[in-house]
């Protein structure tokens, strides 16, 4: 039986192989990489929104904990799974519609720079409705304002 804290590492590490991929592949593959594994972590956020959404259980995963500040954890109850259904509807044609332009762009812009970016942003926006306390949001919150600049500029 696959768990929910399996389900996020497995997004998680997708989202880390889209980025480590394009580094060492050719650079015409990029678009391809970045179509197939976006698809395919989009799918794993969606079936983790899901199961959470039907299950109706909270599930809590407590990451570190920062001396005099916090204990960084992750929760995962019916709310934030709402969110997480509703970022996975709109990453999947994301990284599809990213995939399909992203042919026009090879030897003119970096592809390995834009995935690495785009999967970093998608990582982010994964966790950011899973954020249980005020510090692991802003740490994520930030991570992803950073990632979105580089992304439009």
């Amino acid at each position: 039986m696959i768990t929910m804290t399996s389900l996020l590492i497995a997004v998680l590490a997708l989202c880390l192989v889209g980025m480590v991929l394009p580094l060492v592949v050719d650079e015409r593959r990029i678009a391809w990489i970045l179509g197939s594994v976006g698809a395919l972590a989009s799918i794993g956020l969606l079936c983790l929104g899901g199961a959470s959404l039907f299950s109706g259980a909270a599930h809590h995963i407590t990451l570190w904990k920062i001396p005099s500040l916090a204990t960084l954890t992750l929760s995962l109850d019916q709310f934030s799974a709402l969110f997480l259904v509703s970022a996975a509807l709109v990453l999947f044609p994301a990284s599809l519609f990213a995939a399909g332009n992203l042919h026009g762009y090879i030897g003119r812009y970096s592809l390995r720079g834009f995935s690495a970016a785009y999967f970093g942003l998608f990582a982010t926006i994964a966790m950011i409705p899973l954020s249980a306390d005020a510090v692991s949001f802003l740490m994520l919150w930030e991570s992803m304002s950073i990632l979105t600049y580089l992304l439009v500029n």
